[in-house]
Order: structure tokens, then sequence, then C-alpha cells
């Protein structure tokens, strides 16, 4: 179990999908505000699935990802490029004051991901505690994010939706 609930809607939460769950469900009254790809019908129901086929998730941990199993996680699924230097310092500061964390982040590009952990080393934190990966594709994303102790977000670029969809 992620969570203890789940609040969601007849859309995102059918009631045929609610033995999938082992949250407690809160379904409000109307379908709730999420973006046109959220409410897709490849995001509610992936194409390699036949019509009326079950979704199926795959139960997954930290060491799926190449996560530390222990030890705090932060993590910020924002692109790279919108996570301005003074909010950069400030999360260094977070990693040398909580032992044995780690921040976990998203990049495709190699050289974004070295130039990270550069800068990561540029604090004085140890690369290892950087661990950077390739974007998650959306069946995985909110099981990522729920592996995560504490998810990070900007100020000028948020999480958007894939913040909606972890909350």
């Amino acid at each position: 179990t992620f969570s203890q609930g789940l609040f969601g809607d007849r859309v995102l939460t059918p009631p045929d999908f609610r033995s999938l769950y082992s949250e407690a469900l809160f379904l409000a009254p109307a379908a709730l505000p999420f973006s046109v790809n959220v409410l897709s019908p490849a995001f509610r129901h992936p194409p390699w699935l036949k019509p009326g086929e079950p979704v199926r998730i795959k139960a997954v941990d930290r060491t799926f990802f190449s996560l530390s199993p222990s030890g705090f996680l932060f993590a910020s699924f924002v692109p790279p490029a919108s996570i301005e230097p003074s909010l950069w310092s400030s999360w260094m500061e977070i990693l040398r004051v909580v032992p044995n964390s780690q921040l976990w982040l998203q990049s495709e590009k190699p050289a974004v991901q070295k130039n990270l952990r550069l800068q990561c080393a540029e604090f004085g934190i140890h690369p290892s505690r950087i661990v950077v990966t390739d974007p998650l594709p959306a069946h995985l994303e909110v099981q990522g994010m729920a592996l995560a102790d504490l998810f990070l977000d900007t100020q000028l670029v948020g999480a958007s939706m894939a913040a909606v969809a972890a909350s």
C-alpha cells in the first residue's frame, strides 16, 4: 500500500478496477479537472492491452530504479533546466544535513546527467547521492513518485500534472 487512501473519480478510478486498489477510495461526485493527456484512453487503458483486459500493475521497489533501498529519498521529476541555481543550492544543503539521503532526478540526456552529478560534487555532496534516470513512462511515473519520501518541486516551472497524479 502506497497510502491509506486515494482521491479519485469514476474516470481515474473506475468501479471495475476497485479490486486492484488496496487503499480506501474517496470518489469525487464529478470528474476531477485533470489534463486531457491523463484522461486520454491510452493513459486509462494502455494500447498493448486488449479492450476489456484488466490493467495489471507490477509492484516495483527502489532497486527497480537503481535507487538505494534504504535512506531518505527526495525526488523531483521536473526538467532539470527548470531548477533555479538558488533552489539547487537549497537541495544540496538539504542533502548535506540529511544523512544517507538521495535525490532522484530525471533527464534523457547523458550530458545533463553527468553535469548534475558534477554540480553535486561542487557542493561537497558525493555524486552517488544523485540518481538521474531517464524519464519514466506514464505507467511507472506515479509508482516511482510513491517510492520517494518527499517529492520536491520548483518554483517557476512546477511538476504540474505529474505532482497532481502522485497526490
